[in-house]
């Protein structure tokens, strides 16, 4: 990339920790969460790749990247070897369950189970006799086939239950998103109405220093985006995205609480490890070794540990900005 990238060093900060809080919703009151923070003017999204890989991360404008031998809860950079996951059966479970409330109308049955009774084009098909019964799917089996199942269509579209639609475009402000992030964070994240506002919306999910760049595909942009999520027309959820070379990083999520049973996280995560290997096949860039990156693994914060359900995931170790399994890594977090 030939974009001109400007930083800005910070202070050095320490601030209240959203982890070690037993109070949903709240923060630490002691200030023992230390980073050290940048402010990016413009930002290519080569060297963004480059500073996830030394462990930094972006909210909005502001980089930062946690003091790890100080800051009370240590947080290390996870990234999933995107070509070599293979989603478990649970997993499996989660995408079919979606698909089948898609088909069916029915947001608590999760028997239905798309892979056997229905095609990859989202259109109704009987079950064939004698088949799929104790019989599981090949492991290297395509699974993208199956997030992409309910999706509309016009083939398929007349005979769902509901039309889902998936879209992806640049980041940007509507009343539309703010109104669902506004409904998120008071009754998912219990924060107060009083300090949700527009303009905090916009400086950590709409604002970037990541200016929108062509990739080998004309499909796709390097860039920040939203992955919006439509139901019949109501936007039901959004993901904030960095498409990045060799890598689609999480930057945020947010879904209608009218829909936790859906587990939406789920989808939205296995959809982006999806859409990675798409970009890989639609030739945004050469070489593979596509990464999905679900910013920081937080050992000690049980309700963080579910990015390590994705594998082959990877945890950045700080001293040498070397990748090792995480595997590997989880008995000495569990000593420590």
């Amino acid at each position: 990339s030939s974009s001109i990238s400007i930083l800005q060093p910070l202070t050095y900060s320490a601030s209240s920790c959203g982890y070690c809080s037993t109070i949903p919703g709240a923060r630490s009151v002691a200030k023992t969460s230390k980073s050290y923070g940048a402010w990016a003017h413009a930002l290519s999204c080569d060297l963004y790749k480059d500073l996830l890989d030394r462990g930094w991360r972006r909210s909005g404008c502001y980089l930062y990247k946690p003091d790890m031998s100080r800051t009370c809860c240590p947080q290390y950079t996870i990234s999933l070897d995107a070509s070599r996951f293979r989603p478990s059966r649970g997993q499996r479970q989660v995408l079919s369950r979606f698909a089948a409330f898609v088909r069916d109308g029915d947001r608590q049955d999760s028997s239905n189970v798309v892979s056997s009774s229905s095609g990859g084009d989202g259109k109704k098909k009987k079950p064939d006799k004698g088949k799929g019964k104790g019989k599981a799917r090949a492991p290297d089996a395509d699974w993208t086939e199956l997030v992409h199942a309910g999706d509309w269509n016009d083939d398929a579209g007349p005979e769902l239950e509901h039309r889902f639609e998936y879209t992806l475009e640049p980041a940007s402000f509507t009343e539309e998103k703010y109104d669902l992030y506004e409904k998120y964070q008071t009754q998912v994240h219990h924060e107060p109405a009083a300090t949700v506002s527009r303009k905090g919306f916009k400086r950590f999910l709409v604002d970037t220093p990541l200016e929108l760049e062509p990739t080998r595909s004309p499909s796709y942009s390097y860039g920040s985006h939203h992955a919006l999520y439509r139901l019949d027309g109501r936007l039901i959820a959004f993901a904030v995205l960095d498409i990045l070379p060799r890598a689609v990083s999480s930057v945020y999520f947010v879904w209608d609480p009218e829909y936790a049973g859906m587990s939406l996280g789920k989808v939205s995560a296995l959809r982006e490890t999806a859409m990675v290997r798409e970009l890989e096949a639609a030739g945004a860039w050469e070489g593979g070794g596509g990464r999905y990156m679900m910013g920081y693994y937080i050992h000690t914060c049980p309700k963080m540990r579910y990015k390590a359900d994705y594998q082959p995931s990877f945890l950045l170790d700080p001293p040498t900005n070397t990748y090792y399994p995480w595997s590997e890594c989880k008995p000495r977090l569990d000593a420590t």
